[in-house]
């Protein structure tokens, strides 16, 4: 259930007492504030962006640098209290210009490129373009294929692969790209 305007771990609480997987937006400073308490309560599936509503709780000028700057930072902490709560990696925000399919593109990258899993959607127009940017490039696939395989090969914990060093946190990677191919 996704649930708009999350602020606090109580309201949360009592969402997620009706047993289904519960998405809060948050979209305030209240729920900037109170974001890992919110996350951490049981039932929470991952948390969502409001980018569009914090911008107007908190005075923004909407397409200034100051206000991707503040609202990068927001991103930031979202995708850190997610990992920290145990939760799947958050969606981004809604991009509201929704003719716009490069722009879409090109925020997309950026989202996931901090760590976000996908976006939430105001036009199906925008649905493929999300799901082609956050699933695993043929490239990636190949290379974290490539990485176990020489890993199982060399019985090793730390290798080179193409080039690059191989250790632990690589092999998570690695496995991380595989865990999302269908």
């Amino acid at each position: 259930m996704m649930l708009p305007k999350a602020e606090n771990a109580e309201e949360i609480t009592k969402v997620a007492a009706l047993g289904k997987p519960v998405y809060p937006i948050i979209e305030s400073a209240k729920g900037i504030v109170n974001m890992l308490e919110i996350a951490q309560v049981s039932g929470v599936a991952r948390l969502s962006f409001g980018a569009l509503d914090l911008g107007v709780d908190l005075n923004m000028d909407e397409g200034t640098e100051g206000s991707a700057f503040l609202l990068n930072q927001m991103r930031a902490q979202m995708v850190v209290n997610s990992h920290v709560a145990g939760i799947e990696a958050p969606l981004d925000g809604v991009y509201p210009d929704f003719k716009n399919l490069q722009g879409l593109q090109t925020s997309m990258q950026f989202a996931k490129s901090m760590g976000f899993a996908g976006a939430l959607c105001i036009h199906p127009s925008q649905v493929d373009v999300i799901h082609k940017v956050f699933e695993p490039s043929e490239k990636e696939i190949t290379w974290a294929q490539g990485v176990l395989a020489k890993a199982q090969e060399t019985g090793l914990a730390a290798f080179s692969y193409e080039g690059k060093m191989v250790d632990m946190p690589v092999l998570a990677k690695a496995k991380q790209i595989l865990r999302h191919v269908k």
